[in-house]
């Protein structure tokens, strides 16, 4: 069990990315053991929170993305980032019209955006985990 110390970040890529709906709770579950393993003393609610934006994120990615390429998440001291690679070039939207999925991605993110290349776009979103709601006050 390590904790992250400032300045220092851990990066891992989920082994095999969820190929439909099945793969999601694997991915939750692996997403919760990575902080549980660098970030003992990260808050609950922030990581529920960050575990919601994932699921939307790759849900997104299963389902208007043609397919989930991977799956990729950074801890660092305060806050993590995930990134899902999909191959749909396209251009995801959370303004109205649009799902609830990416809407919901937008309130719990700090950040979050995308690119897109030749072959299929990057969502990523970054959160606070710290360790308690209380260290991120003011933050958007």
């Amino acid at each position: 069990m390590s904790d992250i110390d400032q300045g220092t970040t851990v990066g891992e890529r989920l082994p095999s990315p969820p190929r439909d709906a099945a793969g999601l709770g694997r991915t939750r579950s692996w997403f919760r053991a990575l902080v549980r393993r660098h970030r003992p003393d990260a808050c609950a609610d922030l990581t529920d929170d960050a575990v919601m934006v994932l699921d939307e994120l790759v849900t997104n990615a299963v389902v208007h993305g043609h397919v989930c390429r991977a799956v990729t998440v950074d801890l660092a001291a305060g806050r993590v980032r995930m990134e899902i690679d999909d191959a749909n070039p396209r251009l995801a939207h959370a303004g109205e019209g649009a799902g609830l999925g990416l809407r919901l991605v937008a309130r719990g993110a700090s950040r979050w955006g995308q690119r897109c290349g030749p072959e299929g776009k990057t969502v990523w979103a970054e959160l606070p985990l710290g360790r308690s709601p209380a260290d991120h006050r003011g933050e958007s």
